[in-house]
């Protein structure tokens, strides 16, 4: 049985028919980055903090993410498609939440490669503007991932029912740059909250939502050109 499954008719206009190959189950970590870097957040507003949070705790399903895109380009896969989802899956094979994931992949294409191409290393790391502290966040997510599973209680939060749009066009979970926010709240604790439907009375979990970067205090005399906020 081929390690392939075909889909010809997938992602019209970024391949379907001609230029597919199919779809194959890889290793992030087999992929390399055609980005020399990549915006901190999706065109739906979500930050990659949040998705990687709402997919590491089960959220998000692997299964609502569609395929990379990918071309072979001097015996490599470079996706072309998906360059932040990439940033994400890989810190997830990192620590061993996921091992492979589906890549849609396609003959070269010159035109459309060199569009994308702009990594100065080969694709095999790239700069995340916009969250220069996003690899500390993402490790302190994983720190406080792994004590609650070893039973630890460290004040975990969910991002329950956040009801995100994933979308560009019929991608789940889109490529460009784009600036909005779940409401303009602060981090808030795990609450539980009753249900407004008709069904039976039950609790739902307050949905996690971000802030926004705080206002400079002008009151006082000091001038202080940094904010830090403590997560």
């Amino acid at each position: 049985m081929s390690s392939y499954d075909t889909y010809p008719d997938m992602y019209e206009g970024w391949g379907g028919g001609r230029r597919t190959i199919g779809v194959k189950q890889m290793r992030p970590s087999q992929l390399r980055f055609t980005h020399d870097s990549i915006s901190s957040r999706f065109k739906d507003g979500h930050t990659m903090e949040e998705t990687f949070m709402q997919l590491l705790n089960g959220e998000i399903s692997l299964k609502e993410v569609r395929s990379l895109v990918a071309m072979e380009y001097q015996g490599y896969w470079f996706v072309v498609r998906g360059n932040r989802r990439l940033y994400i899956m890989k810190k997830l094979e990192d620590i061993g939440n996921i091992s492979t994931i589906s890549v849609l992949l396609q003959t070269f294409d010159q035109q459309v490669f060199v569009k994308q191409f702009s990594t100065k290393n080969m694709g095999l790391s790239l700069k995340v503007r916009g969250d220069p502290f996003l690899e500390q966040k993402l490790n302190r997510i994983v720190s406080e991932w792994r004590n609650n599973r070893s039973g630890g209680n460290s004040g975990w939060y969910n991002y329950s029912g956040s009801g995100r749009l994933r979308g560009e066009s019929n991608i789940i979970i889109s490529d460009s740059t784009g600036y909005n926010y779940l409401g303009r709240q602060s981090y808030i604790p795990n609450q539980q909250v009753q249900s407004t439907t008709n069904s039976p009375s039950r609790t739902v979990s307050q949905p996690r939502v971000i802030s926004p970067e705080p206002t400079k205090d002008t009151s006082s005399s000091k001038e202080d050109g940094s904010w830090c906020v403590i997560l």
